[in-house]
């Protein structure tokens, strides 16, 4: 199950680039697809931390939650966001980039662990890691 936080975006970019790599395999991985289709599909099956925090009452009217919100109301810990604004277009990506992606994920992972504890309900099936 994919697991994200604001998920929607990233949705599109992951079926643009399995698109892609059909289209690089000659189409021979399966039918045809379409990357709208492929995003909601994705979407549908994908556990939004974002949407979760949402529903679980943080954030304000005119606003969602941020990972950074997220984190400091159910882990106690402040997020650094320091490389959010880099250029990740730019190859290779540098060793802070890096590090930020992967504590980004793993934040996402902690959070919705904490949500599920909270709450009593696991949505997500993951195990400890």
């Amino acid at each position: 199950t994919p697991i994200g936080f604001a998920f929607a975006a990233d949705s599109q970019k992951l079926a643009a680039w399995l698109v892609a790599a059909q289209d690089a395999c000659g189409g021979d991985i399966g039918h045809e697809l379409s990357a709208e289709r492929l995003a909601a599909d994705i979407r549908a099956v994908a556990i939004d931390v974002q949407q979760m925090a949402t529903e679980a009452g943080l954030g304000s009217h005119a606003a969602v939650p941020s990972l950074q919100a997220a984190c400091a109301h159910w882990l106690g810990e402040r997020m650094r966001k320091d490389e959010q604004c880099s250029d990740w277009a730019a190859r290779p990506l540098s060793a802070e980039q890096m590090r930020y992606a992967a504590t980004d994920s793993s934040m996402c992972l902690r959070v919705l662990q904490a949500m599920e504890a909270d709450s009593g309900e696991s949505r997500s099936h993951i195990r400890d890691w």
